[in-house]
C-alpha cells in the first residue's frame, strides 16, 4: 500500500489506517517493530478507523522518523507482517560500485557512472527509495550508507539506511577480490532481510564444473580441463586441430592463447596480456612449450577445445545474450547481439576491435540454417545454461552475459557467462531495456507487492 507519511507528536508511536491490517491478531496498542530498509526501532501500533479522513496516511512519531531517517511528506510503500509484528517501510534498493575519489565528482564511479545514474533513476521511477554506493560509505554501527543520488550531471551525497535490496556492480575482478570488499560483501549477505544479487564474477572452471553436471545444459559445452601442466598439450593437439588456454578469471579475452596445429609446427596467438598481442610459430612440441611458459601467467588455466565457429564475411563471430530476470523469477533473453571478430583476431570482443550486427544478419550471411528456428535455439540455451548456473552454484543472480556460438555445422556451444556483463547491446538511444529489467528486479525482490 502506497502511503504519505505525516508527523505525530506523541513518542514512540505508528498510526495506520486499519485497512493495512486484514488480522485481528494484531489489537490497537501493540508493540511492533518498524523497519526501513535495515534500520528498526520498536512502536505502539495505533489504529485509525478505514472511514476515517487519514485515507492512506501513515503517522509515525518525530523521534521515530528521526531515528529511521524518514521525513513528513515522504511518499512509501508500507506492508505490515502480522506474524512477525513488523510493518516495514520502503522499497529501498541499492547499487553497489566501487568509487574512485580521484576522478571528477560527476564521473565517481568511472565507466559504470551512467549504469549507476540509470539504475537509481529507473528504481526510482518504480516508487523506491534507491541511490548507488561503495563499501567503504557503509556505517555499520547504525545500519546507514552515504549514499549517491543523481543531482544533474553531478551526485548528491545523502544519508539513507542500508538498502532491502542490492545489486553488485563492483566494476573489475582485482577490486572485488580485495579484502575490504569481499569482507564487506560476507557482511551484508549474512544480514537478515538483505536481498543481495549477483554476488560474484565467475570462474571459468568452476562454472564449466557446475553446468557439466547439468544433464541439458553439457550439450552445450566444448571439452575443458583444468591445465595442470603443459604435458597435457600433445594429447590435446592430437584429438583437436585448435585449442585454446584461458585464464580461469578473466574477462574480454584477455590472457587467452590459441595454439593451432599445422602442416609442420605450430601457431600460437596470445591475446593483449599487459603489453599487447604475441604471435608466433614453433617446429616442434619441445619449443611452443618453452615459448607457453615464457608467456602464460603462473595463475589458474583452463585448456578447451578449439570450435570452427560459423564465419560472417570470412571472419568468426560469437553472439552475446543479455538474459535476465522478471520479477517473477523467471529467465528471460532481453537482447542479443552478434559480434564479428576483428581481421586477425581470435577472439570477437568489441573491445578487441570487433564489430556487432543483427543475430538473424549473421546467421542468414554464414549457415544455410534458417535464422528464425536458430535464434529460438540461442534463446533457449541462455536460458538453460543461466537456469543452471544460478542453481548449481547456489547464489541469486540478476542477469548474466552468455557468450554462445554457432560452428560451420549450425550446432550450438556455449563460449563463456558473465555474472557482471557489459552493456554494448544496447547501443540504440534511450534508456538501455536491460537497465529497465534490472531495476524491475531489483525492486521486485524488496518484497512490496504494491506500488499504488
Amino acid at each position: 500500500m502506497r502511503v504519505r507519511l505525516f508527523t505525530l507528536r506523541r513518542p514512540g508511536e505508528v498510526q495506520m489506517p486499519a485497512s493495512l491490517c486484514r488480522a485481528e491478531s494484531l489489537a490497537d496498542g501493540s508493540t511492533i517493530n518498524v523497519n526501513f530498509g535495515q534500520r528498526q526501532m520498536k512502536v505502539v501500533l495505533r489504529f485509525v478507523p478505514t472511514g476515517s479522513r487519514q485515507g492512506r496516511r501513515l503517522g509515525l512519531s518525530t523521534d521515530v522518523m528521526q531515528a529511521l531517517g524518514l521525513r513528513s511528506g515522504a511518499r512509501v510503500s508500507a506492508t505490515l507482517d502480522v506474524q512477525k509484528a513488523r510493518l516495514r517501510l520502503g522499497p529501498v534498493v541499492a547499487i553497489m560500485l566501487w568509487r574512485y575519489r580521484s576522478l571528477p565528482s560527476s564521473y565517481i564511479f568511472g565507466a559504470a557512472t551512467d549504469m549507476a545514474r540509470t539504475f537509481v533513476r529507473l528504481a526510482r521511477g518504480q516508487g523506491a527509495i534507491a541511490y548507488a554506493f561503495s563499501p567503504k560509505d557503509i556505517h555499520w554501527d547504525s545500519k546507514s550508507v552515504l549514499g549517491f543520488v543523481p543531482a544533474g550531471k553531478s551526485w548528491r551525497k545523502v544519508n539513507v539506511p542500508l538498502p532491502d535490496v542490492i545489486y553488485d556492480r563492483i566494476q573489475s575482478r582485482g577490486i572485488d577480490a580485495s579484502k575490504r570488499v569481499q569482507g564487506t560483501k560476507r557482511q551484508l549477505m549474512d544480514m537478515d532481510g538483505l536481498h543481495y544479487f549477483n554476488p560474484c564474477f565467475l570462474d571459468k572452471w568452476e562454472t564449466y564444473e557446475a553446468l557439466v553436471q547439468d544433464p541439458i545444459a553439457k550439450q552445450y559445452l566444448p571439452k575443458t580441463e583444468r591445465l595442470t601442466s603443459l604435458d597435457q598439450l600433445k594429447p590435446w593437439l592430437r584429438s583437436y586441430q585448435t585449442v585454446f588456454i584461458k585464464p580461469s578469471r578473466g574477462s574480454l579475452g584477455l590472457g587467452i592463447v590459441k595454439i593451432s596445429r599445422m602442416a609442420r609446427g605450430f601457431r600460437y596467438h596470445r591475446i593483449r596480456m599487459g603489453g599487447g598481442s604475441r604471435a608466433g610459430v614453433c617446429d616442434s612440441l619441445q619449443k611452443l612449450e618453452g615459448r607457453l611458459k615464457a608467456i602464460l601467467p603462473r595463475r589458474s588455466m583452463i585448456i578447451q577445445q578449439g570450435l570452427h565457429l560459423a564465419r560472417y564475411g570470412g571472419r568468426p563471430y560469437d553472439i552475446r545474450v543479455m538474459i535476465q530476470k522478471t520479477p517473477r523469477g523467471n529467465w528471460v533473453c532481453t537482447n542479443m547481439i552478434a559480434r564479428v571478430a576483428s581481421a586477425g583476431s581470435a577472439v570477437s570482443n568489441v573491445a578487441e576491435g570487433g564489430t556487432m550486427i543483427s543475430v538473424r544478419r549473421a546467421i542468414r550471411g554464414s549457415l544455410r540454417i534458417n535464422a528464425r528456428a536458430a535464434t529460438r535455439r540461442i534463446r533457449r540455451g541462455a536460458r538453460v545454461i543461466a537456469r543452471a548456473v544460478e542453481e548449481r552454484m547456489g547464489q541469486e543472480f540478476g542477469e548474466f552475459g552468455v557468450d554462445m556460438a554457432l560452428d560451420r555445422r549450425g550446432r550450438l556451444w556455449l563460449i563463456e557467462v558473465n555474472a557482471k556483463p557489459g552493456r554494448q547491446n544496447d547501443s540504440m538511444p534511450g534508456t538501455p531495456p536491460s537497465m529497465r529489467r534490472v531495476a524491475r528486479y531489483a525492486v521486485s525482490r524488496a518484497g512490496f507487492s504494491e506500488r499504488g
